[in-house]
């Protein structure tokens, strides 16, 4: 990444943007290391995978008294991911962080609050809650029963507005 002075075929924009950096003294250090904020700086869509999913979204327990169900859940949940990274016609990976998150990609500087999972939805849909990033999966015992759920929840969303 290269920041060069303006010239007659760039907007003032572009100058007054690196001066605006320069007054905060980030100019110089983005300068000197392009390669730390290249990411902050240049959008490049992370290609999602059910790894990077499974990492992004931290458990919640709570002091659930489900132990062994959360368990079966959270491996039902693993599991979908891997199902979904194919994407063989059903739901996608972009579709379940854009189910969780509003998003359909990554952000570059990172979620806030971090994406997390909590166990027990009331019905036997995912519930999820974008403006907290976190999704409420349901404990059922079959994957089959998961899965179907899991897409049917995804893809058919039940919008709750607060006035």
């Amino acid at each position: 990444m290269h920041i060069k002075k303006s010239d007659s075929s760039c907007p003032n924009y572009f100058q007054r943007f690196t001066e605006g950096l320069a007054t905060l003294g980030c100019l110089h250090a983005l300068q000197q290391h392009p390669q730390i904020f290249e990411r902050f700086m240049c959008y490049s869509e992370e290609k999602l995978t059910a790894k990077t999913l499974g990492k992004l979204f931290v458990v919640c327990c709570n002091g659930s008294k489900n132990g062994e169900k959360n368990k079966t859940t959270l491996g039902h949940w693993r599991d979908y991911l891997n199902n979904c990274e194919g994407h063989n016609g059903g739901v996608s990976l972009q579709d379940i962080l854009k189910f969780a998150t509003g998003l359909r990609s990554l952000p570059p500087a990172g979620f806030q609050p971090k994406p997390y999972l909590k166990f027990g939805s009331v019905t036997n849909l995912p519930q999820a809650y974008t403006s907290g990033n976190y999704i409420i999966l349901p404990i059922l015992s079959s994957y089959e029963h998961f899965k179907n759920n899991m897409d049917k929840g995804i893809q058919n969303p039940v919008r709750v507005s607060y006035v």
